[in-house]
């Protein structure tokens, strides 16, 4: 795995994509659900993935001078073993498809181990020098795609003679690790590894060189290690550096940045035949850094500068920006090459650009998104990802290489072409074409993807539009037979108010509802008949429709219709009713159209899919009717229980930039309910009944998965969550009999904050015959 995407790794925990605790990881262009760890702890970290997003790699802090590396997964998080004695053991790396792991260990003093797990198994890597005496230390960073390679830093030298960390590779060959191979020569020391293209055959980095405390290097094996050299107008600074920070997918292309005093610095690509080429600056702007590269080298990503625009102001100052580079078009910053592309950017900012997919047309990094900061995803259409170029000035042309093998040349790029003039003869390789941004990249219309377009969104915000509609829409299809429940059947069917209810009877109710703080609104309608096996046994059944209506943010909405059967015994064990024993069950299905909004740069755009849920609830309850009097009230307690599953099929969404299909998702819910009515008589045929409820329940969301559809589309996954609430409510209903064997009911409720909605009525009819 690259070693970039570690910063993207620790970005994302930011914004709750990647939240070891509550489960989601991205790992190269995908997210997945993670599972912490069932062990004592006071902080998780993540910092690597595979780049198939099945594995994420970290650590577990125990104590404060206690780590264990982990593996998370969606089956669950995994230890990795580690060193006899070892206090900190950390993964850092992993190959395409996670089944090895590369990471280090810390066993007290100046000893470090470079460790290696191949399914689970551990290896501790061999270091440089084992001889006696010797600094034990080891770093394994980086690990190819198949992982057959890996490559790290190990300690040369002694505690007697000095010596310094080199970058080394490993090679698995004939079942074993090979012992590491330096990788260090040509007069560099102290070398670091940055980044392995993805067969683990070139390494770039930095290291000491000879005046340079820093110079990028690329290794490969027919060359060694070969200093990139610096920029033609970096020679000579006071504190001229430069370093690698990416290679392409073969190795061929290279990015970094390169300075003169650490205020200039300026992005660079090399090759083997143009050298060490400048990027340039944004118009107005006095630095820049190449981050990322893409998979053919063709595209660069990085952190720039340009003036400050307040208000249409622009300023004297200059601000950080993300920028993105091609030969066509030059250095844009990220928001222009949105512009380009057709997407209203707003004011939205974007302050670096840290990756880059392996096509070249979507972009990550950190900004001010929606007046916060979080990590954005930006794409286009690829066939219109070069957009318009302009506002690069140009940059010098081939590189001066320095002592020890680097790139030479002495070029001058000329601004506001497309390209500049060629360097000449130096000491190493023959001076590259500069490049500038002055050149216009083409801006075509492009093909329209088959689902999403090009945007931009602000992960955090879109983190909370996949949670909010899943957890809101699934939990509102899911309450709505709580309404049925407490609704049309808040009494039991022996408790009809009919003077006389012996025998057959039928009964018809509506009910509506409302949810203030869910914005969510209910209705139904329920016939059903009952019939009396026996004095003390009456058992119904009926059939009811309903519907439920919620607006959601950014104008999302839900909206679901269906029907259910119900079916409720009740038992008098005394024969006379005033002790009644109830068993009610219910089934249901609903069709829902959820319309999902969110912020698609300063646009607001929605997503909707179709999807069906099935409900199943079941509720034992049991009253003491007229249990004591007080007055001209006869006090009536009960006690219920209620358990409910509701199941949604997947569903794909249509329309809108960043549509994302959702797995099947399932919610079940405990409740337990005690209450008491106090009935009265306010004429001969006319009761009024105050009634007043505690209830406490607990909700369980399970775990959903889905995929972000389009360019760059990603998968994530949401795990298990639940939600506990206490609430109180109140109700007043009033009971009219027509007859001795008819009786219309109307009744009025009110709750506090919990999973009952804010407020409901219901109108019934029953008759008996």
């Amino acid at each position: 795995m690259k070693l970039r995407c570690s910063i993207l790794v620790r970005a994302l925990m930011s914004c709750g994509f990647l939240t070891l605790g509550s489960g989601v990881a991205w790992a190269g262009g995908s997210l997945e659900a993670v599972a912490s760890p069932d062990v004592t702890n006071i902080g998780k970290g993540a910092q690597g993935m595979s780049d198939d997003g099945t594995v994420v790699v970290g650590s577990v802090r125990l104590d404060p001078y206690t780590y264990r590396a982990y593996k998370f997964t969606t089956a669950g998080a995994t230890e990795l073993p580690g060193p006899s004695g070892a206090t900190e053991v950390v993964a850092e790396a992993a190959s395409a498809d996670g089944s090895v792991i590369a990471g280090r260990s810390y066993s007290g003093g100046t000893t470090y181990g470079a460790l290696v797990w191949e399914n689970g198994a551990l290896t501790q890597l061999p270091n440089l020098n084992t001889s006696a005496g010797s600094v034990q230390q080891g770093f394994a960073r980086a690990v190819s795609d198949d992982g057959s390679m890996v490559a790290g830093e190990s300690y040369s030298g002694t505690v007697y003679t000095g010596g310094g960390l080199h970058a080394v590779r490993w090679a698995k060959s004939g079942g074993s690790w090979s012992a590491p191979q330096d990788l260090q020569g040509n007069g560099f020391s102290a070398t670091r590894v940055l980044d392995m293209d993805a067969a683990g055959n070139t390494v770039v980095g930095y290291g000491a060189h000879g005046d340079l405390t820093n110079e990028a290097y690329r290794w490969t094996a027919a060359t060694g290690m070969v200093g990139l050299g610096l920029l033609a107008e970096h020679l000579g600074g006071q504190y001229p550096t430069s370093r690698a920070t990416g290679v392409s997918a073969d190795g061929s292309v290279v990015t970094g940045y390169s300075t003169s005093n650490g205020d200039d610095k300026r992005a660079f690509r090399w090759t083997a035949a143009g050298g060490m080429v400048n990027l340039g600056t944004l118009s107005g702007g006095t630095y820049s850094m190449g981050n990322d590269i893409n998979a053919d080298g063709t595209v660069i990503v990085g952190s720039a500068d340009q003036p400050v625009v307040v208000n249409g102001v622009t300023q004297n100052f200059t601000g950080g920006t993300g920028f993105r580079w091609t030969q066509a078009s030059g250095m844009q910053s990220v928001a222009a090459w949105l512009t380009a592309n057709g997407v209203d950017v707003g004011k939205n900012t974007f302050s670096d650009a840290r990756a880059v997919n392996a096509a070249g047309n979507v972009v990550m990094g950190s900004g001010q998104i929606n007046g916060s900061t979080q990590i954005y995803l930006a794409r286009v259409d690829a066939t219109s990802a070069g957009g318009s170029g302009g506002g690069t000035t140009g940059g010098t042309g081939g590189g001066t290489g320095t002592t020890g093998g680097g790139t030479s040349g002495s070029g001058t790029g000329n601004a506001g072409s497309d390209d500049s003039g060629s360097g000449t003869s130096g000491g190493g390789a023959t001076g590259g074409t500069g490049n500038t941004g002055g050149g216009s990249g083409s801006t075509g219309a492009g093909a329209t993807p088959p689902v999403g377009g090009g945007g931009v969104i602000g992960l955090a915000d879109f983190h909370d539009s996949l949670m909010s509609t899943w957890v809101q829409s699934l939990n509102t299809v899911a309450r709505r037979y709580g309404l049925s429940l407490w609704g049309a059947h808040h009494r039991t069917l022996m408790d009809s108010g009919l003077a006389n209810a012996d025998g057959n009877g039928v009964w018809i109710t509506g009910d509506f509802a409302r949810d203030n703080d869910q914005d969510m609104r209910q209705a139904l309608g329920e016939a059903g008949v009952f019939h009396d096996f026996a004095p003390n046994l009456r058992i119904g059944a009926g059939i009811g429709a309903n519907g439920v209506r919620q607006d959601l943010a950014f104008g999302g909405k839900t909206r679901a219709h269906g029907s259910y059967l119900v079916a409720e015994a009740d038992y008098a064990p005394t024969g006379q009713r005033d002790w009644i024993l109830s068993a009610t069950g219910l089934y249901g299905e609903m069709d829902a159209r959820i319309s999902r909004g969110y912020l698609n740069g300063a646009t607001v755009d929605a997503s909707s899919g179709d999807s069906t849920a099935k409900t199943w609830a079941a509720r034992l309850r049991v009253d003491r009717h007229d249990a004591w009097s007080t007055g001209a009230f006869r006090w009536s307690p009960f006690a219920a229980y209620s358990h409910a599953e509701t199941r949604m099929d997947a569903y794909t969404e249509r329309g809108g930039s960043f549509p994302v299909s959702y797995g099947k998702q399932k919610v079940d819910s405990d409740e337990l309910r005690l209450g008491v009515t106090a009935r009265t008589a306010l004429g001969r045929n006319t009761d009024l009944r105050i009634r007043g409820e505690a209830v406490s329940a607990r909700v369980a969301t399970g775990t959903v998965a889905g995929q972000v559809l389009g360019t760059g589309g990603f998968a994530f996954a949401f795990t298990t969550s639940s939600d506990s609430r206490s609430w109180g409510r109140l109700g007043l209903e009033v009971d009219h009999r027509l007859s001795q064997r008819t009786v219309i009911s109307a009744s009025l409720h009110a709750a506090s904050k919990g999973f009952d909605a804010s407020w409901s009525g219901s109108v019934g009819w029953k008759m008996s015959f």
